[in-house]
């Protein structure tokens, strides 16, 4: 059972993601210091950590895993064909005080996570996972 556990856990992979500014949106990308470097995404869920409650949520299916590359902007719409199910689009802007949680998929076994903050001066603030 343990050879079974160790082949399956080497098939997945984490990364950390961050926030970063860019062009005046805010971008969602892998922290250059992680230790994978996914190119693409096809699920991403951004939580208000004070609502508990996705304010960005889009997920597209397998075959279309890297029709959307990092780093993305924060409330676009992601390319490819929609799994639906509980999709949300923002409806007004990211706050400033407020931790977000941001998890994302990179085709079946990469996970990425981070969590962020935009400061009272507009800086974004990155707090790790």
């Amino acid at each position: 059972m343990l050879v079974i556990t160790a082949a399956l856990s080497a098939c997945s992979y984490s990364y950390d993601v961050v926030a970063i500014a860019g062009s005046g949106d805010i971008l969602i990308s892998v922290d250059p210091k992680s230790n994978h470097q996914p190119k693409c995404l096809r699920r991403i869920v951004v939580i208000a950590d004070e609502a508990r409650e996705p304010v960005w949520a889009q997920s597209v299916a397998h075959q279309d895993n890297c029709a959307n590359e990092f780093p993305v902007p924060f409330g676009s719409k992601l390319k490819g064909r929609h799994t639906g199910g509980s999709e949300v689009l923002p409806t007004h802007a990211l706050q400033t005080g407020v931790v977000y949680f941001v998890s994302v998929t990179t085709g079946v076994t990469g996970y990425g996570s981070g969590k962020f903050m935009i400061g009272p001066d507009g800086q974004i603030e990155n707090l790790g996972t």
